[in-house]
């Protein structure tokens, strides 16, 4: 009967989420494992720079899948075939396990050093870049009217947020973890604006006139014809409590803590 192969082929699509669920959660425990070092004492116990083409690899995948996926053809082609559920089943493990393998190969690197940390840049990248990333990154979940102040408000969270670590930390593997996030989020802003403009939705062609990747003054007043929302306090809001959190919590959570290193410096 034809509800009997639909059952059969999603108990196998299940037996697929749930081998790459458990794929996932041994890389997961791995990294929380190794990841509890502090600055420079980094695992180096694996071979010798076995942890960067790992790092590398990760990243690759992760960037190729969501470029790939925010291509809208190929995106409803995938859909059409897989189904709307199973495809986001899938997407969502598969970005798990390949940015949990760039994770551990950051946590199984050594600690090859290119530049000093400095006071003065740790300064910069507490009280000023990582303001402005996390606002805009929570900010972006909060409303739509965030993108008034730029046209990818999260992704461009994500460009400075990695920016920031890559000045503050100065090592190979930052350079390489943060350093590869940032230009996929550069990538994939440009990326998703070539989608739009090759469109024939009115929406987006008046999504690209109305927004930019820079603030302006007179995108901040809501006007008749507007796509966007008003921008409001709320987002900002919770993005500023959201970095004072980060910047308090910072050290428990990942082992080093910015004020800290402000006060040894």
């Amino acid at each position: 009967m034809p509800w009997a192969g639909w059952l059969g082929q999603k108990k196998q699509d299940e037996d697929v989420l749930g081998l790459l669920s458990a794929g996932a959660a041994v890389i997961l425990s791995e990294i929380m494992s190794d990841m509890a070092f502090d600055g420079a004492e980094r695992c180096v116990d694996m071979q010798e720079g076995a942890g960067v083409p790992l790092q590398i690899v990760g990243l690759l995948v992760f960037a190729v899948l969501h470029l790939a996926t925010a291509t809208r053809s190929f995106r409803s082609l995938l859909v059409s075939r897989l189904g709307e559920g199973l495809y986001k089943s899938l997407f969502s493990v598969l970005s798990l396990l390949s940015f949990a393998a760039a994770l551990y190969g950051y946590a199984r690197t050594g600690f090859v050093p290119y530049w000093p940390n400095d006071a003065a840049v740790v300064l910069l990248q507490s009280f000023l870049i990582m303001p402005l990333a996390i606002i805009l990154l929570v900010s972006s979940y909060v409303s739509r009217g965030t993108q008034r102040l730029t046209r990818h408000p999260m992704l461009s969270g994500v460009a400075l947020a990695c920016f920031g670590h890559v000045l503050v930390n100065g090592d190979q593997s930052a350079v390489i973890l943060f350093g590869g996030l940032g230009i996929y989020a550069v990538i994939a802003m440009v990326w998703s604006d070539q989608q739009r403009r090759h469109s024939s939705s009115e929406q987006d062609q008046l999504f690209l006139s109305q927004t930019g990747y820079l603030p302006k003054i007179s995108r901040l007043k809501f006007q008749p014809g507007d796509t966007l929302p008003r921008l409001g306090v709320m987002g900002p809001a919770i993005g500023l409590v959201a970095y004072g959190l980060a910047l308090s919590y910072h050290g428990q959570l990942i082992g080093v803590s910015p004020l800290a290193s402000l006060v040894g410096g």
